[in-house]
């Protein structure tokens, strides 16, 4: 498909990406999907390491190793996730880490008869040593990839 709109956004000062596309899948086989910490992981393979930390509830804690092209940096993130009538939103915080500050999404709506619409977000403030023009970038070039793989994921997970 080729409705993948990527841009260059900011949010609480952050500098980050947007990505905005479409899946034939549900929104809740994608909500799903992401939400898997086991299947998560293996949609990208940046990641060396994903553990998770702790569960409650709508509430994860969780311990990534990645290979953030210039160094491997290593962070845990506070995933929520808030389910809608529609869909669901999965929005991260770093709590602890080797970069500055990190957040994001994943919004996740409902669309048509069986498909849904997929924004993604991720706003990273690596360092004063690491220009976020770059990360940005380097992010930009990658989302490509990431959305082939999200597709592949969920239409493998619908058959």
């Amino acid at each position: 498909m080729s409705d993948l709109r990527i841009e260059e956004v900011s949010k609480r000062g952050i500098k980050g990406v947007r990505a905005t596309f479409s899946l034939a899948q549900s929104a809740d086989l994608v909500t799903n999907l992401m939400w898997d910490v086991d299947q998560f992981a293996k949609l990208f393979p940046d990641i060396k390491e994903l553990r998770l930390i702790s569960s409650e509830g709508n509430s994860q804690d969780v311990h990534y190793r990645i290979d953030a092209v210039y160094k491997e940096v290593q962070y845990t993130l506070r995933r929520v996730r808030n389910d809608r009538d529609n869909g669901a939103d999965i929005e991260w915080k770093m709590l602890k880490g080797d970069l500055r500050d990190i957040i994001g999404a994943w919004r996740i709506t409902a669309s048509g008869e069986s498909g849904c619409g997929v924004i993604y977000e991720s706003y990273v403030d690596a360092s004063v040593l690491v220009p976020t023009s770059m990360i940005r970038k380097v992010a930009k070039t990658k989302i490509r990839e990431m959305v082939d793989r999200v597709r592949r994921a969920t239409a493998a997970a619908a058959s």
